[in-house]
């Protein structure tokens, strides 16, 4: 029994049992109370209420109602400023695709087409050099074939397919028209 009442000293000795003891003691007093704090409750709830609903209840709708009112105004600027935006951009856009199709601001507001003028170059024009020779023959042949395309469309022969034939003859391809 020595040890039963060692262990019993022990633990009824130590700090974290007392923290224990003292914690159910104050539950313990506060439940007590309870019953009288519920009848107080009970008994006020009725006026309370009455009073919030007098007081109070107006004030939270008139609240209520003036934040709505400000959502809807910050949300007026902020579609105002998003408004603005676009149109900003869209007009920057505006100027950006005439500038980028080399059209020059005056020209474009007077109506006026920009000229083009395409040249043609000589299979072994001194434009083409390093190596470009080829491509501009490549090219030159290719414009040649296209032309005969489309004579042979305006002259009703019906020729379509033989244009991509004479296209690839002329490229010097292989498997894509007549050889020679």
């Amino acid at each position: 029994m020595a040890f039963t009442d060692e262990i019993r000293k022990t633990i009824t000795s130590s700090t974290p049992f007392y923290a224990v003891a003292g914690a159910t003691d104050l539950a313990a007093e506060k439940l007590r109370t309870l019953p009288g704090r519920l009848t107080k409750l009970r008994e006020e709830a009725p006026e309370r209420l009455h009073a919030f609903r007098e007081e109070e209840l107006p004030k939270l709708r008139e609240q209520a109602q003036h934040l709505a009112d400000q959502g809807v105004g910050v949300a007026r600027e902020y579609a105002d400023k998003a408004r603005a935006t676009y149109d900003e951009l869209a007009e920057r856009g505006r100027t950006a695709v005439v500038e980028w199709r080399g059209q020059d601001k005056p020209a474009a507001r007077n109506g006026e087409a920009p000229q083009v003028t395409v040249e043609r170059l000589d299979a072994g024009a001194d434009a083409v050099t390093d190596g470009g020779a080829e491509a501009g023959a490549d090219a030159q042949a290719d414009a040649e074939a296209d032309a005969r395309a489309g004579a042979k469309a305006e002259a009703g022969t019906g020729a379509d397919t033989g244009a991509a034939a004479d296209a690839g003859a002329a490229k010097g391809e292989p498997g894509d028209g007549p050889k020679g």
